[in-house]
């Protein structure tokens, strides 16, 4: 659980802070993500699922990092584009369903008008 605690970060140019690549950060991030799915809390549950829920934004903000790094690269030529929107789909189609859960664990604590945001 002191993993799960320590792994937050900001990633700019592709790496965090302490230099660790954002490839190497999200094999980290998912891996605790799954240490994280593999247990059953006997309470605080809707408590728990929120820290699945960080998890799961932030696998998918990694991802979003990935690929928006590459795309930034010096390397970056434009015949590229298509692979780029191709592999931003399934992020959007997965953002929907956080933001489902999002919402559904965010309601009755905050008002809708700042879950709609």
């Amino acid at each position: 659980m002191a993993d799960i605690k320590k792994s937050a970060g900001t990633i700019v140019r592709g790496k965090d802070p302490k230099g660790t690549s954002v490839k190497e950060v999200k094999a980290e991030t998912i891996a605790l993500q799954k240490q994280l799915a593999s247990l059953k809390p006997k309470n605080n549950i809707p408590e728990f699922e929120h820290l699945r829920l960080m998890f799961d934004l932030r696998v998918q903000y990694l991802t979003f990092k990935e690929i928006e790094n590459r795309y930034e690269s010096s390397r970056f030529e434009r015949n590229q584009a298509e692979t780029f929107i191709k592999e931003l789909e399934p992020l959007i189609i997965e953002a929907r369903k956080l933001d489902k859960r999002f919402l559904t664990l965010n309601k009755g604590f905050l008002h809708d008008e700042e879950i709609a945001r």
